[in-house]
Formats: C-alpha cells, sequence, structure tokens
C-alpha cells in the first residue's frame, strides 16, 4: 500500500513540477525585462518612491526565483557545486561536454579487431560487464571451525525483536538526505517529512519484518544473501543483468564483508596453531607466542 501511494505521488509530482518550473523561467525573464526597464527609465527621469519600492520588490521577487531554479538544477544534475552560481556559467557547461566526450567509446577491440558499430559497442560492453558479475562456483570457499564466535541467545533474541518506531526514526535520521533513493526516486529528504509519513513508514517496515519470515536467526542470513544478489546494473544499454558476486558502492554491508574475510584468516591461525600446524614468534621476558596481530 505504501509504495501505491508513492507511486501515485510521483506522478501527480511529475505533473506538478512541469508545470510549475515551466512557469518559472517565464516569471524570470518577464522579471529580468521589468528590471531593465526600469534601470533604464532611472537614467533618464528621477524615480519617485513607490518606483523605487516596486523596483526593489521585483529584484527581490527576481532573486527567489533564481534560488529555486538553481535548487532545479541542482537536484536535476545530482552534483554538488562548491561555488554558488557554477551552474550558470559558460564554463561549467563546456566543461560538461568535455567530459562527456572524454568518457564516450568510439571504438573498442573485440577479438583483435576493432569495432565502431554504436550497437556492436554496446552489446561488447554489456556481455563483458554481465560475465563479470556472473557467481563463479569454483571460487567458494568453506571453512568450517567450532573456534568461530556465536551469537548468544540474548543476542539472537535481539536480532529478531521487531524494530520499534524511535529505532526506526533514528536510522532514517542517520542517513544523509541525499542518498538512497528509493525506486521512484524519493530519498530519506524526502521521508524525513516524519509528520506526514511516519504512520505509513513504520507500518511498510514492520509488515516487511513480518511477511518477510524475521521470525529466526536464519532468515537474517537469507536477507544478507538477498541484498548481495539483488543488485540489477545496465551499461549503454537499457537491458540490466544481475550483479551475483561483490558489492556495490556505498552498500552497507562492505565493512562487514572486510570483518568477515579477518575473522575467518585470524581463526584458521589459531588453528593451524592448536593442531601444531604452525607456531609463533615468542617474544618478551614471559615468552609470549605471537601468531598473528
Amino acid at each position: 500500500m505504501f509504495m501505491l501511494k508513492l507511486k501515485n505521488f510521483k506522478e501527480e509530482l511529475k505533473k506538478w513540477a512541469s508545470s510549475t518550473f515551466r512557469k518559472i523561467d517565464n516569471e524570470i525573464k518577464a522579471l529580468q525585462d521589468k528590471i531593465n526597464i526600469c534601470k533604464v527609465n532611472f537614467e533618464s527621469l528621477t524615480p519617485t518612491e513607490s518606483e523605487i519600492k516596486s523596483h526593489e520588490a521585483d529584484l527581490l521577487q527576481l532573486q527567489s526565483r533564481q534560488k529555486t531554479k538553481r535548487s532545479m538544477l541542482k537536484l536535476e544534475s545530482g552534483v554538488r557545486w562548491t561555488v554558488d552560481g557554477d551552474e550558470n556559467t559558460k564554463y561549467f557547461h563546456a566543461s560538461l561536454k568535455i567530459s562527456e566526450k572524454l568518457k564516450g567509446l568510439s571504438e573498442v577491440n573485440i577479438n583483435s579487431e576493432w569495432i565502431n558499430d554504436p550497437l556492436c559497442i554496446k552489446e561488447a560492453t554489456f556481455s563483458t560487464f554481465s560475465e563479470k558479475f556472473k557467481r563463479s562456483s569454483s571460487c567458494s570457499v568453506e571453512y568450517i571451525s567450532s573456534s568461530f564466535s556465536k551469537l548468544t541467545e540474548l543476542d539472537n533474541s535481539q536480532l529478531c525483536k521487531v524494530f520499534e518506531a524511535d529505532e526506526i526514526k533514528m536510522a532514517v535520521w542517520k542517513c544523509a538526505s541525499s542518498k538512497a533513493p528509493g525506486p521512484y526516486g524519493l530519498n530519506f529528504n524526502f521521508i524525513r517529512y516524519w509528520r506526514i509519513l511516519e504512520i505509513d513508514v513504520v507500518k511498510s517496515i514492520k509488515e516487511f519484518f513480518t511477511f518477510g519470515n524475521f521470525s529466526n536467526g536464519y532468515k537474517w542470513v537469507s536477507w544478507i544473501i538477498g541484498c548481495l544478489e539483488s543488485g540489477r546494473a545496465s551499461v549503454l544499454t537499457t537491458k540490466e543483468f544481475m550483479i551475483e558476486k561483490g558489492l556495490r558502492q556505498g552498500n552497507p554491508l562492505s565493512p562487514f564483508l572486510f570483518t568477515i574475510v579477518g575473522e575467518s584468516l585470524c581463526v584458521a591461525l589459531k588453528d593451524t596453531v592448536s593442531f601444531n600446524i604452525y607456531k609463533g614468534a615468542t617474544v618478551g621476558s614471559h615468552y609470549v607466542s605471537l601468531t598473528h596481530l
């Protein structure tokens, strides 16, 4: 239900934005023309007090409309400008065009043959990347040991506990406002209109928890696997391929991947020492055996 509401909201938002921002362009042009005419008249005639006030009001209104226009451009491009006004300079637009040309593919080498046909380039690029991100069963590694740390019953019960409204709100506020756009392009800056969206957001997450069968610890494993295997990508074409290995940029599971690998190495070294396969260096006056840091 919540996703349907978001879909309908975006459709209405697109209609509003189309009419509103088109209107802003016309208002900016009309205000600029009016201000220019006033400047010319003020050079030849002494303006009255009411004309001066009207001119000042037009300047403030123009600044307001231009600020709205800049905000719109910033949202559309997804770029954070460090200098206000860069989006209106010739240098800025020229830099964008040069960047687009440098990123373009004019030809590619396929099987020792250079191809410059756009359709062939798209298909070859798509095929290369889709093969790169396919899961390879030959590279799977399994290590079983009793030395791995395990969750206590208390830890497991906390993981399987239904999310509280305060916990959901805290998680939303910890995320960057412009990050994690949803399926309809709505980011956390939108979700933070908490007075309006709190009931729907909390209800949606609790339904996901309930109907996603988070009733035991094993489901958390399947959930993480789902996060790893649910990614999709497209390269130069509208076709998409599944990302079956690796983590996407900004994935919150990235730190855990490093921890898992590090812990496995640590456990493996401890096991080799316990089985007298490997001996560490003895250091200090108390002859402490050091195997790894």
